[in-house]
């Protein structure tokens, strides 16, 4: 109990600098929030080929192959389940890291 709510002070002192930095900080990225890039993203039309259209597709193969998997009907769809879950993953590894 030495030093009485010394370290108390501290705490509120180095508060106000990082209460300054994160101010400064969230008016440096304003742009990020301002109606100038929401303008440009209602712009675009869908894309077919987009990242995000592909990342479906991937994600439907993969849910086809696990359907191949489970179903109790067909030896031949059973068999070919393991090709389209791995081909379904595998695209959407890569899919995953293609730009917006």
């Amino acid at each position: 109990m030495a030093g009485h709510f010394s370290s108390y002070h501290d705490i509120f002192a180095a508060g106000g600098r990082v209460y300054n930095y994160i101010k400064e900080t969230l008016v440096k990225r304003h742009n990020i929030w301002s109606s100038e890039t929401v303008k440009t993203k209602k712009g675009r039309r869908f894309n077919l080929l987009g990242r995000g259209s592909l990342e479906n597709i991937a994600s439907a193969i993969i849910g086809l192959g696990i359907f191949m998997f489970m179903q109790p009907f067909s030896l031949l769809l059973y068999s070919h389940s393991f090709k389209f879950i791995l081909f379904g993953t595998i695209s959407f590894i890569v899919v995953s890291h293609f730009p917006e």
